[in-house]
């Protein structure tokens, strides 16, 4: 689950074109891949990881309707869910 989760947020670093980005994005991805291989991620169960799964729905979504402002809009929104769990990771990680 965890490769497939990178793998679709790298297909969408290419669909970017931006160069500066992906080279910036793939540098992260070791790290990303780190800490969803943490114990924090791996005590979840299968419905955790449906759950995980529903904020890449409108990205989705907004991709195939060829409507960039809403998928980005959507993407700074997964974004925000993930980098808020890396913080309360490191909350309770103290």
């Amino acid at each position: 689950m965890i490769e497939k989760d990178l793998e679709f947020h790298q297909k969408i670093w290419s669909m970017a074109d931006h160069r500066l980005l992906k080279s910036v994005l793939d540098g992260f991805r070791v790290q990303i891949a780190a800490f969803l291989r943490s114990d924090v991620v791996e005590d979840e169960d299968e419905e955790d990881l449906v759950r995980g799964c529903e904020p890449h729905s409108p990205i989705l979504d907004s991709i195939r309707n060829k409507d960039s402002d809403m998928a980005a809009q959507h993407m700074i929104s997964s974004l925000a869910i993930f980098a808020n769990r890396v913080l309360d990771s490191f909350k309770q990680s103290k």
